[in-house]
């Protein structure tokens, strides 16, 4: 009887391949960053609208606390308030640590079946929140301030996303000849 695989999972056979031997089980570039845009989009909108209804803050608060990230404390000054160099700033930064989020996790996503990847995403998520708001808040203080229930639910949101975009994205792009590499 043949065991049935998922795309990405790799067949069992008695000697063990080195990874970029099997690109079956390769990382999709193209995928990873694809899905690492739309969930960063997601949690964007979830954490500015659920952070508005459900702890009271601004819809623009977490746009000026990430821009801070990479003009300084200087957003921080009225963080109600719509900004277009902090918006554009806060996406820029934003969009570039969903996309590297995504790469990263997609080494691991490929690792499961698309019915499993979501979990994995979500475990990441909780990872990443830890790392985030624990790990690099003594760069960046004014970060300890978004700790709590919604930034958690955003960043479960965030891995959950990027492991179900990824695999339909994945497939895709070893369908389309100009995408995939393998």
């Amino acid at each position: 009887m043949t065991e049935l695989t998922y795309p990405g999972q790799r067949q069992r056979t008695g000697k063990i391949r080195p990874r970029n031997v099997d690109p079956s089980v390769r990382p999709r570039g193209v995928a990873a960053i694809a899905s690492g845009l739309v969930a960063g989009i997601a949690y964007l909108a979830a954490i500015s609208v659920m952070g508005s209804m459900v702890e009271g803050n601004g819809v623009w608060l977490p746009f000026h606390r990430i821009a801070a990230m990479l003009t300084g404390p200087s957003a921080m000054g009225s963080v109600d308030a719509f900004d277009a160099n902090v918006i554009f700033s806060a996406l820029a930064v934003h969009a570039g640590l969903s996309m590297l989020y995504g790469l990263v996790m997609a080494f691991l996503i490929v690792e499961f079946s698309p019915g499993n990847a979501p979990w994995v995403g979500v475990a990441c998520g909780a990872l990443l929140y830890l790392v985030n708001f624990y790990g690099f808040t003594g760069l960046y203080p004014w970060m300890i301030e978004m700790r709590g229930g919604v930034t958690f639910f955003a960043h479960l949101l965030f891995g959950g996303l990027v492991a179900s975009c990824y695999w339909p994205l994945h497939e895709q792009q070893d369908a389309d000849e100009h995408l995939s590499a393998a």
